[in-house]
C-alpha cells in the first residue's frame, strides 16, 4: 500500500457495506450468540446509525426498539440501557482483543454515547506511513475553540433586591469557564447589550457567534434560594442540559455561588465535560479529503477511543498543527502527553520521548502559564526525567489553582499513583469517577492499581473491567494478575495469551516496561509475581 493510498484511507470513513459485513461477523461469533440482548442492542444502534437516525439513539428509543421494553419505559428510573451499554463495550473489547484481533473494520461504542464509531484498523507495519505529516495531506485545520456565551442571570426575586447576587453569579461563571483552554468565553457583561435587545436565544447566539449559551435565573422566597442553569445550542435552538439548585436562605451567598458553579463546571466544563463531548460527537471533524478540528474535540475523541491507531492518527495531526502553529500551547501540551503514552505503552514514538515531552510542555507553560494541560504534561514528564521527590509539593500547588474541579484533581491523582505516592489519591479518583460520567480511562487504571495494592482484588477487577480501550497491554496484564489472585487462573488464560501474542516484545521485557511507568518497586514485584503465579497455575 502506498503512502498516498493509506493517507486517503485514514481520512475516509468505512463504507456501509463494510460495516454491515463486520456486524454480521461479530454477531455470528459465540460471544454474541450467547447474548441475544447485546446482539439486538448492537444491531439496532449500528443499523440506525447507518440509516442516519442518530436522534433515535437515546436511552428511551434504544430501550423500546432495541431491547423490547414497553412503551411506558422510563430511563430515569430503569438504568437497563446504561447497564447493557457497559456490558456491550466490554464484550466488544473482548472480541477485538481475541477472535476479532485481525478484523480490519472496528465497531466501537465510545463511553458517553450510544452512537457507534466505525474505523479501519491498521497494523503496526503501516505506522511509518500513517506518521508522515504533510500539509498537502491535511489541508484544512482550524484552531478555533468551542465558543460559549454566558448570559446575565435573570433576577426573578419579587422585590428585585438581589440583583447584585445575579450579577455576581454571571461574573463568576465567566471567570471560571474562562480558565478552560477548551472554550472561547463571551462574558456576561459583553452579552448584556444583546440580551436586552433580543429575547430569542437563537438570535442572541448568532449575534455573539456563540455555539453554546449558558443562561439561568435566580429566585428567592422567605426560606429558599432557587437557581436554575441551562445550556443551549445555538444552531439547533435546543436546550441540551438544565439543572435546578435549591438552598435554604440560612446558607450564605458565597457558599451558594461556589457550590452552584462547582457543580455546573464539573458537569459542563473542562476537556471531558458535556460541552466538549457534545461538540466532539456531533461535529463533522473528519471529511474525505481533509481534517478540520478543534484541538479540544480531537483530544476528547482520542482519549475516549484510545487505541494504537487513534494514537497514530492523533499524533500525526498534532505534529502537522505545530508545523504551521508552533506557539499553539494546547497542542504542545497534548502532544507532550501523547509522546509519554507512546513511550509507556510500547508504541513507536520520538527519540528520547521524556526529554522531548518535557521540552514541549515547558514551552506550552511559557506561552500559557495557567494551562492545565501544559501543567499536567510538564509534571508527568518531570516525574520521569527528574524523579518523584518533589511531585507531592508540585501537585499540591496545582490543585490549589482555581477552579478546583474534581476532574482536574483526579488527573493529578493518577500521577501520584504512578509515582507511588498513594495517600489522598483514592478519594480524588473515586469522587471524580462518581461525579463525572465521562472521565479518562486512566482514572480506572490508577484506581484499580490502588485497590490491587490494598488487596481488594474483587473491587480492582470490577474497576479494570470498566476500561474499554484497546491495544493497551497494562489492562490485560492487570486482569491476569487479579484473576489469578482471586483464584480464577483459568479465566486469566485468555488475557495471558493476548499479552504474549499481541505484545510479545513487552511481555519479554515486562519488568523494564513497568519500571518505565511505575516508581513503586514493591508494586511492580507484586504484579510480576501474579504473572508467574498465572503461568504456574496453567501448566
Amino acid at each position: 500500500m502506498s503512502p498516498k493510498s493509506l493517507s486517503q484511507e485514514v481520512e475516509s470513513s468505512c463504507s456501509s457495506l463494510e460495516v454491515l459485513n463486520q456486524l454480521k461477523l461479530i454477531l455470528s461469533h459465540e460471544l454474541f450468540n450467547n447474548s441475544a440482548v447485546l446482539s439486538n442492542f448492537l444491531k439496532y444502534i449500528v443499523e440506525e446509525t447507518l440509516a442516519g437516525n442518530l436522534k433515535s439513539l437515546k436511552e428511551y428509543t434504544i430501550g423500546v426498539n432495541g431491547l423490547g421494553k414497553k412503551a411506558d419505559f422510563n430511563p430515569q428510573i430503569d438504568a437497563i440501557v446504561r447497564i447493557h451499554a457497559g456490558r456491550l463495550r466490554r464484550l466488544l473489547t473482548e472480541y477485538y482483543n481475541g477472535p476479532g484481533v485481525q478484523d480490519r473494520i472496528v465497531i466501537e461504542v465510545v463511553k458517553g454515547s450510544y452512537v457507534p464509531v466505525f474505523s479501519q484498523r491498521h497494523s503496526r507495519e503501516d505506522f511509518p506511513m500513517i506518521l508522515s505529516p504533510s500539509m498537502n495531506e491535511i489541508r484544512h485545520i482550524t484552531l478555533s475553540k468551542v465558543s460559549v456565551a454566558i448570559l446575565p442571570f435573570r433576577n426573578l426575586c419579587p422585590t428585585h433586591d438581589h440583583q447584585y447576587f445575579a450579577d455576581a453569579l454571571g461574573e463568576e461563571f465567566t471567570r471560571v469557564f474562562s480558565t478552560s483552554q477548551e472554550f472561547s468565553v463571551i462574558g456576561h457583561h459583553s452579552t448584556l447589550k444583546h440580551a436586552e435587545l433580543h429575547t430569542d436565544l437563537h438570535t442572541i447566539g448568532l449575534k455573539l457567534h456563540a455555539q453554546y449559551i449558558i443562561t439561568g435565573t435566580v429566585m428567592k422566597d422567605e426560606n429558599h434560594f432557587r437557581i436554575t442553569v441551562g445550556l443551549l445550542e445555538t444552531d439547533l435552538r435546543t436546550q441540551l442540559w438544565s439543572k435546578v439548585f435549591e438552598y435554604e436562605t440560612k446558607v450564605g451567598f458565597l457558599q451558594v455561588q461556589d457550590e452552584t458553579i462547582q457543580d455546573v463546571y464539573t458537569t459542563l466544563g473542562g476537556p471531558f465535560g458535556f460541552i466538549v463531548r457534545h461538540s466532539a460527537l456531533t461535529s463533522k471533524t473528519i471529511s474525505e479529503d481533509a481534517i478540520a478540528f478543534d484541538a479540544a474535540l480531537y483530544n476528547y475523541q482520542f482519549q475516549t477511543n484510545f487505541s494504537f491507531y487513534s494514537y497514530a492518527k492523533t499524533r500525526k495531526v498534532l505534529e502537522v498543527i505545530l508545523q504551521a502553529n508552533p506557539q499553539f500551547a494546547l497542542a504542545l501540551g497534548m502532544l507532550a502527553e501523547l509522546y509519554l503514552w507512546g513511550h509507556l505503552l510500547g508504541y513507536p514514538t520520538v527519540e528520547d520521548p521524556v526529554s522531548t515531552s518535557l521540552r514541549l510542555a515547558h514551552k506550552a507553560r511559557n506561552i500559557e502559564p495557567l494551562s492545565k494541560q501544559a501543567g499536567f504534561s510538564f509534571l508527568w514528564a518531570s516525574l520521569y526525567a527528574k524523579g518523584n521527590e518533589s511531585i507531592q509539593h508540585e501537585i499540591d500547588q496545582l490543585l490549589n489553582q482555581n477552579p478546583p474541579a474534581t476532574l482536574d484533581a483526579a488527573k493529578f491523582a493518577t500521577l501520584l499513583v504512578w509515582a507511588g505516592h498513594y495517600e489522598g489519591a483514592g478519594p480524588l479518583l473515586e469522587q471524580s469517577i462518581k461525579q463525572h460520567p465521562h472521565y479518562p480511562w486512566s482514572f480506572d487504571l490508577a484506581l484499580g492499581l490502588l485497590y490491587f495494592r490494598d488487596g481488594r482484588y474483587a473491587d480492582a477487577l470490577e474497576v479494570i473491567d470498566r476500561i474499554g480501550v484497546t491495544d493497551v497491554y497494562l489492562v490485560d496484564l492487570i486482569k491476569i494478575v487479579l484473576l489469578t489472585k482471586s483464584g480464577s487462573p483459568k479465566e486469566a488464560k485468555f488475557y495471558l495469551n493476548t499479552l504474549e501474542e499481541n505484545y510479545a516484545f513487552v511481555a519479554s521485557h515486562l519488568k523494564a516496561h513497568l519500571s518505565n511507568f511505575l516508581f513503586d518497586k514493591a508494586l511492580i514485584d507484586e504484579i510480576l509475581d501474579g504473572v508467574r503465579e498465572a503461568h504456574e497455575a496453567l501448566r
